[in-house]
């Protein structure tokens, strides 16, 4: 996992660093690692490369400068601009037109006044050094004015910034160097008061999920899905097809649907009655898990047995779409069912976010923190929060986070969140944590939308890619349509 650290914890560590007085030599590796990059971008070589470096008044024009340095040592023609030349309201930018690449390193992570970019020439690519100017780096909202930039390099670790909001959008590739620059992801947090917050890769999932051994069966990794309805029929069915795709071992499928109930399928299928919380709960202990709430409806009645049975559950529980609404109805989040349960797994998208913490204040819109609101919710209901999005945002009740940035627009379809859930349910059937779980399938129905290719698809064709998703089969899978890469 890669680290995510934000404004107030990169100024403790500057403070450390300057304290040692190693701070200088650490800026030269910055500026250093920059120029690599740099040189990378021009295939090998930057003879005759015209590169112009934006040097803001702090550290961050510190780099630019030491990065100039090693460019002029490469080869490269550079020219510096420094701060007092680009807030100049005379600034001529006809000499900048013939330059190769402009170099953000006006401001870092540290900006906290509204900032109007100069009018540079268009058509140049522009690499920022750790963040893009005017990009606030806690929330990834633009400031009065920001660039956009073509690539960026980041320093040690990322910051949410890279990864919310208008930071997704215009940051370009990520490039991160000096990852061991705050300690390594192990333990850049150590000495931090404030808990953990991660990227999530490719390589957490290799070590996540299990291998079946000798004694393996299906009730070893069974999944109880409550779901659908004669209206929502359709939601049931993926739910138990995502969860089977994702490896559990046996499905039951309890619902409503009477279309649902004779169907010849891969998973067991059973009628549930009014009072259908307490039989379900006699039942739940044979289970690694449960999903509850893809298309079962609102009605009183099913809240209320909704409520019943979260309340009562013994495994981990993953709690959707009209599940969600039945705590929504509740009142206050910390005196609801969810606050009394510490297995319980939350999969709101922003719409029902809003909903169920309407009544204690929790909201998030387009311009929101997401790391920082779905770690508001996850205190207020003692519940892992997976926040569908992009990205998506897994946050716990001790405040760590996990960001999963893989997804993109290939997943906003209907009954895409139903397969999430079933994947969810089949992770948590094998023992993995809440958290933990939520993180990896997130990541494989990300994963296995992009394996589709293309501009559209459907639930059923992201369930047929999800074992070829966990098999780690790489393939072209499209990564100019995802809205964020690190390279």
């Amino acid at each position: 996992m890669i680290p995510i650290v934000n404004s107030g914890q990169v100024a403790k560590f500057d403070s450390e660093l300057a304290k040692t007085g190693s701070l200088d030599a650490i800026i030269n590796r910055v500026g250093y690692s920059v120029a690599r990059r740099v040189e990378k971008r021009f295939g090998g070589s930057l003879y005759g490369r015209r590169v112009v470096v934006l040097a803001g008044p702090g550290n961050n024009g510190k780099d630019g400068v030491a990065a100039a340095g090693h460019l002029a040592a490469f080869g490269a023609k550079v020219r510096i601009i420094g701060f007092e030349e680009l807030v100049a309201k005379d600034l001529d930018v006809s000499g900048l037109r013939e330059a190769d690449l402009f170099v953000d390193a006006i401001f870092g992570s540290g900006l906290s006044r509204e900032f109007e970019p100069p009018k540079l020439p268009s058509g140049v690519p522009v690499l920022a050094v750790d963040i893009l100017s005017g990009l606030d780096s806690d929330t990834g909202l633009k400031k009065k004015g920001s660039l956009v930039a073509q690539e960026t390099v980041v320093i040690g670790a990322l910051k949410p910034g890279h990864l919310q909001n208008d930071g997704m959008r215009i940051s370009g590739d990520i490039s991160l160097v000096l990852r061991d620059l705050y300690g390594g992801p192990k333990e850049i947090f150590k000495n931090q008061n404030e808990p953990e917050c991660h990227l999530f890769e490719e390589d957490d999932l290799k070590g996540l999920l299990p291998v079946g051994g000798h004694g393996d069966h299906k009730w070893n990794r069974a999944v109880m899905v409550v779901a659908g309805s004669d209206s929502m029929a359709g939601s049931a069915t993926m739910v138990a097809s995502g969860a089977f795709a994702a490896g559990c071992g046996m499905v039951v499928l309890h619902t409503e649907a009477k279309s649902l109930q004779q169907l010849p399928s891969q998973y067991v299928v059973q009628a549930i009655e009014r009072m259908w919380a307490p039989p379900l709960l006699d039942q739940l202990p044979r289970f690694g898990s449960a999903v509850i709430g893809p298309g079962l409806g609102d009605s009183l009645q099913i809240s209320n047995m909704v409520r019943r049975f979260v309340a009562g559950a013994d495994r981990p529980v993953v709690v959707d779409a009209d599940g969600i609404k039945a705590f929504a109805s509740a009142g206050q989040l910390k005196s609801s069912v969810l606050a009394k349960s510490r297995q319980v797994v939350i999969t709101p998208h922003i719409g029902e976010f809003n909903y169920l913490g309407r009544n204690d204040g929790l909201k998030v819109d387009e311009d929101s923190d997401l790391i920082a609101a779905s770690r508001a919710m996850a205190k207020a209901t003692s519940a892992t929060v997976l926040l569908k999005g992009s990205p998506t945002v897994v946050a716990g009740p001790t405040g760590r986070v996990v960001v999963v940035a893989e997804g993109n627009s290939l997943l906003a379809f209907a009954g895409s969140g139903d397969v999430l859930s079933g994947i969810l349910g089949s992770f948590l059937s094998m023992g993995l944590d809440s958290l933990d779980a939520a993180a990896a399938a997130a990541f494989v129905h990300a994963r296995s939308a992009r394996l589709c290719g293309g501009f559209s698809t459907s639930p059923e064709r992201v369930i047929r890619e999800i074992p070829r998703a966990l098999a780690g089969i790489k393939e072209d899978w499209h990564l100019d349509q995802s809205a964020y890469r690190i390279i």
